[in-house]
Formats: structure tokens, sequence, C-alpha cells
């Protein structure tokens, strides 16, 4: 088996048939999709169990429960392909998506390979493409690939990436969080011998009205996952070795402006002692922001804020 596809399922049936029909319409033919149900309280099992029968190609796993990241893992667990991709399952992807990114991984030896993303809506609002679409292909260096996710000009994703299954066996993804692809998809790329980057959009992220992928109101616990991830992403580049301080410099900037921010964010959404406690011990992630690093104003206000903070409690 080439190319495995772990498409996790809970409570979208209907989407789920749609997503499926564009996986098993995809030009490279040794393909499996493996559906993970988890949890779900709608008719996703049953449809989920149908689509099995219905072609060899599509096989199924269920999960008591679990989170995006368990279900994740668990379809990886479960995988024959030589690489794996993921696809949320109230989503779409091109004909010629995973055929195309794992010719492009065979023809460079590459472990890890990234195409971009197309918002498409549903209420007659055209297509939002994030980055650049001139469909080229760019060989990449594990560090050159790692500065382009830091520096946010490719998508993050794990939806958009073909990796070698054994590197994602041996990293996984972080049950129990949010942001999970913002703290994880870059270590698959700093564990790759060569990464290649796609410039054309084959993954269509769907924004359904209603629909599960709008996000509630954000709360304390989403900002700080976010925070955190930030924090581990701030840590990977001070300490990895692979970048000299100059780049440290220039591509702690996005992380840096984002964990700040997070941190204001839940000082302001603080509703018991434990979130207060949380707060406090996130807060030293201050000290692996470089200095020089370029900060909006108000993130460098509120860096000045906790560095007064921190110093008080010391």
């Amino acid at each position: 088996m080439k190319v495995s596809i772990i498409v996790p399922v809970h409570n979208t049936e209907k989407y789920l048939r749609q997503c499926v029909g564009s996986l098993l319409s995809q030009t490279l033919d040794d393909i499996e999709v493996v559906l993970v149900e988890n949890g779900s309280e709608d008719g996703s099992p049953a449809i989920c169990s149908e689509l099995s029968s219905e072609d060899p190609r599509v096989r199924y796993v269920t999960l008591e429960k679990g989170d995006l990241s368990t279900a994740r893992n668990e379809g990886v667990r479960a995988a024959a392909g030589e690489y794996v991709g993921f696809v949320d399952s109230d989503d779409l992807v091109s004909p010629e998506m995973y055929g195309r990114m794992y010719e492009a991984a065979v023809r460079n030896g590459a472990d890890a390979v990234n195409c971009n993303y197309v918002k498409i809506y549903n209420n007659g609002r055209p297509p939002k493409y994030q980055y650049c679409e001139d469909g080229t292909e760019r060989v990449m260096t594990p560090a050159g690939m790692i500065a382009l996710n830091m520096r946010e000009e490719i998508s993050q994703s794990a939806c958009t990436l073909l990796v070698r299954k054994s590197i994602v066996s041996e990293i996984g993804f972080c049950p129990g969080v949010r942001f999970e692809d913002r703290r994880t998809t870059f270590l698959f790329y700093a564990a790759s011998s060569s990464c290649v980057q796609i410039n054309r959009s084959m993954y269509y992220y769907h924004q359904y009205r209603g629909g599960i992928v709008k996000k509630g109101r954000r709360n304390f616990r989403t900002n700080y996952d976010c925070a955190d991830a930030d924090r581990i992403r701030l840590a990977f580049i001070r300490d990895s070795g692979l970048f000299t301080p100059g780049e440290q410099v220039n591509l702690s900037s996005k992380s840096a402006e984002s964990f700040l921010r997070k941190l204001n964010r839940m000082r302001r959404e603080i509703s018991c002692a434990e979130e207060r406690e949380m707060l406090r011990g996130i807060m030293p992630g201050i000290s692996l922001i470089p200095d020089g690093c370029r900060l909006s104003l108000k993130a460098k206000v509120i860096r000045h804020f906790v560095r007064r903070i921190l110093a008080a409690d010391r």
C-alpha cells in the first residue's frame, strides 16, 4: 500500500459520503481510507459501516471515545500505507492531491510533502486562497521547511501533509489538546531527511454555515492550548540547534506574538483558581522569546507587564 488516508469521524453524517467520495476518486490507485469513528451521536457509524462494505479500499475503526489526536493516532496504527495523510471528515480534496504528493515524495526521496489549502464557502462567497498558487514544487531541507512553517508561509495543518508512516508513528499527536497541528507538524519535518512543498491548493477546507468547523467562543482552555503550542515552538527554535541566533530571532516572531496575545486573553477569561495557576505556570515561557524579536506594540506591552509580574514573584 502506497498511501493510507486517516479520516477521524465525529458527528459528520451530512458530509461524510462526499468526503470519502473525493478520496476514492484519487488518481492514485494504491490507497486506503481508514475511517476512525469516535463517539458519534448521529448516523456517522452506520455510514462508516456502509462505506467499508461498499469499497474494499475503505477500512473502519471504532473508538468508544476520543479526541482528534487520539483518533489520528489510532488510524496511523491501523494504516498499511508507506505514507499517511489526514483529512477531516467534513472536507474534500482534489482528485490529484495524493497522486501528486506521492509522486513528489518518491521522485525526490522525501519523507514529508506539503501542499496548500483553499477555504470553500457554501453561501456564495468566493473561495479564499491562502498561499501562492503557481504550482511549483520546492525541494527543501528539514530546516528550510520548518522555517516556512514557523513564519506561517505554508499551512501548519496536518491535513495538507503526506508523511512517511514511520515518522508519524514515532512522533504522534498529543491527545487532549487543541492546536495539535501547530505543536506537531514541524516535528515531522525535523524527523525527515528531505521535504517537498507544492504551491497548489489541493485540500478544500469547507466553511459550512452552522457546520462543525465553526468554532465557538474562545475560552480560557482554548487560548491556553494555543499558548502552550507556541511555547513548544519557541523552545524548539531555540534548542534544536538548526538555526543561528539571527535566524532564531526571525523565526520566533509569529509564535512570540501569538503567545503573548494568548496570555492576555487568558488573563481576561480566568474564572477559577485553577486557571489562575495555569496562567502563572505558562507565563515563564516569555524567556523563550529572543531579544530583538519583532513584536507589535501591544505584544511588547504585554511582555513588559508579564516580566514585572514574574520579577515580583521572585
